[in-house]
This record gives structure tokens, sequence and C-alpha cells, in this order.
């Protein structure tokens, strides 16, 4: 991106978008050789580019021919509102103990079996989820966290963290282990809206502080032990098996969001 954003003063700017449309979004093989990481910083730096400069770009862009400019209009385009926080984003503006905050990597997975009683495996395969998301946003700022990358989808990884935050409360302290506490982010879609950035070091924290304590809720519950659910009677088994699903649907969609953000896979 840096070197990008450097050029925004060139006299050839349609070169120079042109060649960094081709390199993020279309790279040769000998480009996406290249560590993931140049290829996801040229594409923020021309997504930046786009979002600050599109009404100049539009004339001279859409002469090149008009494939390219459709494309990158529809690509592009639908980003502009969310990548005017992109200089945020490469300058870290959240501090703690006035440090750039970076979300911080998880532990390791701990020893779980897979043969044995049922209710040790349905808790390693929980706690192997849960700390999945940790790694995902590990490594990332704060604005990173807050950015929904995959338009038209407004999914962030920091939406994700309250979101889980919510869905654990509610079905193992609040439904399972029947704790009169308060829900949530009771406002559809709150957990996923209207996110500040400030707010990510301590999303982060409450994940990790949230899990712990739902683990001591129903720690003396049996697998067998129900309640009631809209009308029907539901199994902390089948809670468990619920959580483990909803955690690895939404691990999908935090590891589409982490590569679009910075190339990072395999977290």
């Amino acid at each position: 991106m840096t070197t990008i954003v450097q050029e925004r003063t060139s006299t050839s700017p349609k070169s120079t978008v042109t060649q960094a449309y081709i390199y993020a979004l279309d790279p040769t093989p000998d480009q996406a050789k290249m560590p993931r990481s140049h290829i996801g910083g040229s594409r923020f730096g021309l997504l930046y580019l786009w979002a600050e400069q599109r009404d100049e770009m539009v004339p001279w862009w859409s002469e090149i021919d008009s494939s390219t400019y459709n494309d990158a209009t529809k690509r592009l385009g639908d980003s502009v509102q969310v990548l005017r926080r992109l200089p945020n984003i490469w300058l870290g503006s959240v501090s703690v103990n006035g440090m750039t905050w970076i979300a911080p990597e998880p532990p390791d997975d701990k020893p779980a079996p897979d043969t044995g009683d049922i209710r040790p495996i349905l808790q390693g395969y929980l706690d192997h989820q849960r700390l999945t998301l940790l790694r995902i946003c590990a490594g990332l700022n704060a604005e990173q966290l807050v950015l929904p990358p995959v338009p038209p989808s407004t999914l962030s990884l920091l939406g994700l963290v309250r979101h889980m935050t919510k869905v654990e409360r509610t079905w193992l302290r609040i439904r399972a282990a029947g704790e009169d506490i308060a829900a949530l982010f009771t406002i559809t879609d709150e957990d996923f809206d209207d996110l500040d950035s400030a707010s990510a070091p301590q999303a982060i924290a409450d994940l990790a502080a949230e899990w712990a304590r739902c683990d001591t809720a129903v720690k003396n519950l049996p697998l067998d032990h129900c309640v009631d659910v809209r009308g029907q009677a539901v199994s902390l088994a089948s809670i468990y098996v619920h959580l483990i699903e909803e955690w690895a649907r939404h691990n999908g969609h935090a590891d589409i969001i982490r590569q679009a953000l910075d190339g990072v896979t395999g977290r």
C-alpha cells in the first residue's frame, strides 16, 4: 500500500491504478507467489485510491476498457463508505497504555479426547472453535476488526466476536443454567452494527471471560438436562452440538473476512 499511496501524485495515475488493480485483484502466476500480505496491501491501497479519488478516476478509468471499469465499479465502488476508514486502519488508531493495540494470540488448544465419555469430546470441539475465532483475529488492529471487507455483506470480525459472546451467554448461562442475568445486544443485529473500534480490546477480553463463566454455569449439569426453548424441550447435549455448529459456521465467515483483510489464511 505504501508504494501505491506514494504514487498518488504520479503524473500517470491511469497507469498506476491500472497496475494496482491487476496486481491486487487479478495477479499473474508470478505475482500470486508473492506473500499474501503484499497482495492484500496492494488491494487496500487500490481501494483507498478508489474511495478518495473516485470522481477523478471515473473519466479516465472508463477509457481503459468497459469491462475493467465495470468490474472495478462493482468490486470496489460498493465499499466507498467503509473504505474511508482506511487511514485509521493503517495507523492503528486504538491505543492501550500508549501503544497501538493489536489483537493478541490466544493460547494453544488443550489436549482433548476423541474416545470415551462424550462430554469431554464435546467440550474439546467447542473449545477449539472458540479459540479459532481468536486466532483469526490475532495480529489485527482495532480498525481492521471493525471493517467489513466483503461487500455487500456487513459482517466484520468484531461483529462476530460480539455475536458469539451473546450466543454463549444466551444458550449456556440464561437458557441451560437459568441464570437471572441480562441478555446482550437485544436489538436485532445490534451485535453486528454500530461498531466502535475503541471497544475492540474489551470485546475480545469479554468473549474469553464469557465462555469461562458459561463453562462454570453448566459444569454440574448432566447432558440430559433439558430446558424449554420457545416451547420445545432442548437438552444440554443438543445445546453443545448447536454451539459447535454455530461457532464453526461463523469461523468460516471469519476465515473469509481475514483473507480479504490481509491475505492471511490457515488460522
